[in-house]
């Protein structure tokens, strides 16, 4: 193992990789705020047009600093947007993780 480089260790272990897992979970957890399943208030802002893509749209605030651009609201809006209505509406949080596995991020991952 110690020979392996980081994606042929994940592959070996049959894992995806940290920032992968993190996008899901940032996914679920904007899933559950739209929903009502997490009661956490984040100021996201809403769009209005839903001539594509999904009916629960976010935009993206412009930011000054690093800290502001990688706040959770501000670094989840292009994933959630690419998402499908079917994903986002989904039934439950089992239904969406289970949806999001057929869905590709990997134009949302630095790495594989």
């Amino acid at each position: 193992m110690k020979n392996l480089n980081y994606l042929e260790r994940l592959k070996a272990f049959g894992i995806s990789s940290l920032e992968r897992r993190r996008l899901e979970r940032d996914l679920i957890l904007c899933y559950s705020l739209f929903h009502g399943i997490c009661e956490i208030h984040l100021p996201f802002k809403l769009g209005v047009s839903v001539t594509r893509g999904n009916s629960c749209k976010l935009v993206k605030t412009s930011c000054n600093t690093n800290a502001a651009k990688y706040y959770y609201t501000n670094r989840i809006v292009l994933a959630w947007n690419s998402l499908s209505d079917t994903v986002v509406t989904a039934s439950s949080v089992n239904a969406l993780r289970k949806q999001l596995n057929a869905v590709n991020p990997e134009k949302f991952l630095i790495v594989g």
